[in-house]
C-alpha cells in the first residue's frame, strides 16, 4: 500500500489532525457547543427531498491528512486571516465586503472543503489542484464561490459532493454552513452546474471574488433561507 501523503503540498511526512472548521471559531460563535448531530436530506425515487438525522458532529471533523507545517502554520494562517469576519458573519452582524476579503474567504472556503472533502470514500479532488492552490496560496483557475444567507445553525453542517460528466471527468462541490453565513464552492465541472441551481435562491446568495463589487451583509434582512430551501437546490440530484 502506498504511504499516504499530505493532501496540499504532497510531502510524506508524518500526518496531523486538522479540523475542517478552525476550532478558534468554535468558542467565538456561542450556541455551538451545545450542538449535537443534523438533518441530512436525500431525495427518494420521486426527487422529493427526504431528511434523515445524521448523528455525527461536524465540529468534531478532523481528518487525518495534512503534514504539520501545512496544518498548523499554512491552513491556521488562512483561518486567523478571516476569523473575525466570518464571525460577523455568522452572527448576521452588518458587514461590508471588499475584493480583498472576498478573495481571503474564497480561498479560507476552498481549503476547508477541500480538507472536508479528504473524507470523503472517493474524493476525486484534483492533485494538481490541491498541490497548486499551496505553491501558489491562491486558488486554482475556474474554480467558483458563493455565499449564502441561511437561517441561523449552531450545529455546523458540511457537505462534499463529487461526480464525473459523460466522458469520466471529475469535478466536486462542497458547502460549510456557520451560523447564518454558508460558503460554497465549486471546481471548474460543475461551476455552472452550481450556478444554475443556486439561481434559484435569487436574493440570499452572491458570488465571492467575481463581481468585483462590494457585498452588504446580511444580504436580506427581511428574511433568512431555511436549511429544507437550500437542499431542494444543493441536493446531488441538481449537481
Amino acid at each position: 500500500m502506498a504511504k499516504r501523503v499530505c493532501l496540499f503540498c504532497g510531502s510524506d511526512e508524518k500526518l496531523t489532525s486538522s479540523h475542517v472548521i478552525g476550532k478558534r471559531l468554535l468558542t467565538a460563535l456561542p450556541g455551538t457547543n451545545d450542538a449535537s448531530g443534523y438533518s441530512e436530506f436525500s431525495s427518494d425515487p420521486e426527487h422529493k427531498p427526504v431528511a434523515r438525522v445524521n448523528d455525527s458532529d461536524p465540529r468534531e471533523y478532523k481528518p487525518n491528512s495534512l503534514c504539520a507545517t501545512c496544518n498548523n502554520i499554512w491552513m491556521e494562517g488562512h483561518e486567523n486571516t478571516v476569523a473575525e469576519t466570518l464571525v460577523d458573519l455568522a452572527k448576521g452582524n452588518r458587514i461590508s465586503l471588499d475584493d480583498s476579503a472576498q478573495k481571503d474567504l474564497a480561498l479560507w472556503a476552498t481549503i476547508a472543503c477541500m480538507v472536508r472533502g479528504s473524507m470523503a470514500k472517493h474524493g476525486h479532488i484534483s492533485k494538481v489542484d490541491r498541490l497548486q492552490i499551496r505553491a501558489r496560496d491562491g486558488v486554482p483557475e475556474g474554480y467558483c464561490f458563493w455565499i449564502i444567507q441561511g437561517e441561523n445553525r449552531s450545529d455546523w453542517p458540511t457537505r462534499f459532493q463529487w461526480g464525473e460528466d459523460l466522458e469520466g471527468n471529475k469535478g466536486w462541490v462542497g458547502w460549510l454552513w456557520i451560523g447564518q453565513a454558508i460558503f460554497v464552492v465549486a471546481s471548474p465541472l460543475w461551476a455552472m452546474t452550481t450556478e444554475l441551481s443556486l439561481g434559484r435562491v435569487g436574493p440570499y446568495r452572491r458570488h465571492l471574488a467575481l463581481e468585483r463589487t462590494v457585498i452588504e451583509w446580511p444580504l436580506y434582512p427581511e428574511s433568512f433561507l431555511t436549511y429544507e430551501e437550500f437542499h431542494e437546490v444543493s441536493s446531488l440530484r441538481n449537481f
